[in-house]
Formats: structure tokens, sequence, C-alpha cells
């Protein structure tokens, strides 16, 4: 009975399901990082295998198998579609979106510490450097790196760089600054 029902409408597609990732899984996603695709399917006319293409709207063809690591690289959302093809040529996609967030960099001050106390009119040579988490070396490069001093007084440009010398503060609060931007031009 069931091969009249077929022959009658003829093949139909295999049925499609993509497992993973989760939300949870691409909630914290950098752009080079590999993470899971997988997809189950099924050809209920037949046993044949089915084939399942993966491909994303923004990097194009990602790969093919139930089962694949990719690694974007493009920021946005992207729409990944999986296609189940049968051995007869029908086919089935599903989709998902996948988003690809910037991050913003991460500037840590070396020296000197946070509430230190430094001696007005001493020079001192100030160290910084800044993380970028979506660059797959990490490092900013230190001529990105924009020292400023905001005191009683204003805004004070101490300079460029990882190491900043500053020939001597006035007395006074002093707060510094560190400032960057990645590559997409993200502060």
């Amino acid at each position: 009975p069931f091969q009249a029902i077929r022959d009658a409408i003829g093949p139909t597609p295999p049925v499609l399901a993509i497992m993973s990732p989760s939300a949870d899984e691409t909630d914290e996603l950098r752009r080079g990082s590999p993470f899971t695709l997988s997809a189950e399917s099924y050809d209920f006319d037949s046993n044949d295998p089915v084939t399942i293409q993966w491909r994303s709207d923004l990097e194009g063809e990602l790969g093919e198998g139930a089962l694949i690591r990719v690694a974007l690289t493009q920021f946005g959302t992207h729409s990944i579609s999986a296609t189940a093809t049968d051995s007869s040529g029908a086919s089935s996609t599903e989709t998902i979106q996948v988003t690809l967030n910037s991050h913003l960099p991460v500037i840590q001050i070396e020296y000197p510490q946070q509430d230190q106390l430094l001696e007005p009119g001493i020079a001192y040579t100030f160290r910084s450097f800044a993380i970028d988490a979506d660059n797959q070396n990490h490092r900013i490069e230190c001529d990105r790196l924009r020292w400023s001093d905001l005191s009683e007084v204003g805004v004070q440009v101490l300079g460029v760089g990882c190491e900043v010398e500053v020939p001597g503060l006035l007395p006074g609060v002093h707060i510094l600054r560190v400032s960057t931007l990645d590559e997409t031009g993200e502060e």
C-alpha cells in the first residue's frame, strides 16, 4: 500500500532538521572561532544516503556533511542554510540565523596602577596594551593607543604608543585615559 501511495504522489523530499548550533552556543561567538553545524535527514523514499550542503549568505559555501566545523569571518547576521538532497534529486532546505558581533577592544594599563600616588614634576613612563578579541593575533598595534590625562586643568594629550614618557604631572587628581580603535572602528 505504501508503494502505491509513493507512486501516486511521486518522490518526496527528504526530511531535514538542523540540530546545532543552539542560541547558547553562538552567544559569545568570535570571528575565526570554530563551531559545529549539524543536521539530521532521512529519505522516506529509499534507504539511500542523503547529502547535506551548508551555505552562509555572507560567506558562501561552508561544506558538506551531516556534521561540519566552520569558522565565520564576516561580522553580521548570517542566514545559514542546510540543504538535504536525496538520490532522486529531491531536496529540502532549513535555515538558521547566526550573528557574529564585533567585540570592543580590552585595554589594560600596566603602569601606573589604579589609585597609585605619583610625585608631581617627576618623569614617568606609562605602559599599556590592548587586545582585540575579534582579531586573530589579538594584540592591537602600539601606534593605535592614544593616551590622555583628564585633570582639574582640562584634557592633555600625553602621546601615542604602548609606552608613553610623561615629563611631569602637575599636583592634583589625574584620570588617565587610553583609547584605541579596533579594525572595525569601535573604540
